[in-house]
Parts: C-alpha cells; sequence; structure tokens
C-alpha cells in the first residue's frame, strides 16, 4: 500500500485513477496452469516503459496518479499543486516530494513513515 514510481513514455495517455489493464485483466482468474500465481501470469503486464517519470498508487491493483513528467521538480510541484496524497490524507510539499523521489528513485517503491509505522 503506497506509491511507486514508473518510468513511462512522456506520451503515455493512461486515465488518472483507473487500474492499468495490465494489473486487472481478469483471463488471469482463469490460468490453466496449476500453480499460476498473479505475477507469473502470461496476461500479466507492465504499462510501456519510457524517460518520463509517473506516480502511481499500489493500494489497488495499481493506477497511475499523475500524468507523466520529463523531471522529478515537474512531479514534485504537480505533486504539490493537486495535493496528491502520500498515503491516507497526508500530502506533501514540493521539496518533500523531490527528496522521496530522488532517495528512492531507483527501487521504484517509495516508502513513507508516519511515527513508527512505514508504508510501501
Amino acid at each position: 500500500m503506497g506509491r511507486e514510481l514508473k518510468r513511462v513514455p512522456l506520451d503515455f495517455d493512461w486515465p488518472i485513477g483507473k487500474v492499468w489493464e495490465g494489473y486487472a485483466n481478469p483471463a488471469c482468474k482463469t490460468c490453466e496452469k496449476e500453480d499460476c500465481s498473479w505475477e507469473e501470469c502470461e496476461y500479466h503486464y507492465d504499462p510501456p516503459t519510457g524517460d518520463a517519470y509517473q506516480l502511481w498508487e499500489t493500494t489497488s491493483e495499481g493506477s497511475p496518479q499523475t500524468p507523466p513528467f520529463l523531471t522529478l521538480e515537474e512531479l514534485a510541484q504537480y505533486c504539490e499543486d493537486n495535493n496528491i496524497s502520500i498515503f491516507g490524507y497526508d500530502t506533501l510539499t514540493a521539496p518533500e516530494w523531490l527528496e522521496l523521489f530522488k532517495e528512492h528513485c531507483d527501487r521504484h517503491f517509495i516508502p513513507y513513515t508516519i511515527g513508527n509505522f512505514t508504508c510501501i
């Protein structure tokens, strides 16, 4: 449950808040392999990769929370301007978002700590 930083094409046009079709394909539920896990299912696929940055939520199957941006700075500013939540109702300033993005961009998942509780 949390947020993930993805690299997608700048012109990637998937609706914000809509679960990515490759993560919610109902055909996977009828996978014919006996030990088929959701992640291994042949119908499961990730969005296209590219040079732009996009913030996704991972609380559900996974959906974009922002449009794609060429820089982390643009993405951070969008997150602040649009009150994008890091967890629940918690929002961050652009400098706080940018710090998290830069610190965790190589790991994709963005952890967020509230007291003694860390969300990933």
